[in-house]
């Protein structure tokens, strides 16, 4: 039989072990989800009504002196804009923040529980030349985590502020009677 032949049967099988590992591979590489947080976004439960909580979360944003970019009811989410650390008030210092970790944004999602609803906060950065499937959390000792903790306090105090209102406005509301 001819060698040229025999190479030519040869190769496909021998490549297909190759093929499958790099096709696992691929599997896994894959970027994330965009319509899902990002891997240590913080967590919070309320027992007020989605609406309730997307709109203290954008007060929230706007009360540390940052623009909202983004609100949509719809997908209950909203972010800020594009903010450099330095601009924010925190106790960390930023001295050796540089490059992507320096410009961060802030986003608060809304998930309906049992009982309540899930805020869901984020403060991302993009790695040089990436997109959005590449946004990280900042690290946990980063002034962008202590301001979006700060954020929380504030929803916190926002939902109880506005409840304690509506339940002051039911009490004071004259009942009809037959």
């Amino acid at each position: 039989m001819n060698l040229t032949r025999l190479a030519r049967r040869r190769a496909p099988r021998a490549l297909l072990p190759l093929a499958l590992a790099l096709a696992v591979a691929a599997g896994c590489a894959r970027p994330r989800d965009i319509l899902e947080p990002v891997e240590g976004a913080l967590t919070y439960t309320f027992a007020d009504s989605a609406r309730f909580v997307l709109d203290a979360a954008a007060y929230a944003i706007t009360d540390e002196g940052v623009d909202i970019g983004l609100l949509d009811r719809k997908r209950s989410v909203v972010e800020s804009e594009w903010v450099d650390i330095g601009s924010v008030r925190a106790t960390v210092s930023r001295e050796g923040y540089m490059g992507a970790d320096r410009v961060v944004l802030f986003r608060m999602r809304t998930r309906r529980v049992l009982g309540g609803t899930s805020l869901i906060g984020e403060a991302v950065y993009r790695p040089a030349g990436g997109g959005r499937a590449l946004e990280q959390m900042v690290p946990r000792d980063h002034a962008a985590r202590e301001v979006l903790v700060r954020m929380f306090g504030r929803v916190e105090d926002r939902l109880r502020r506005d409840r304690e209102k509506r339940e002051r406005e039911a009490r004071e509301q004259p009942t009809a009677s037959p």
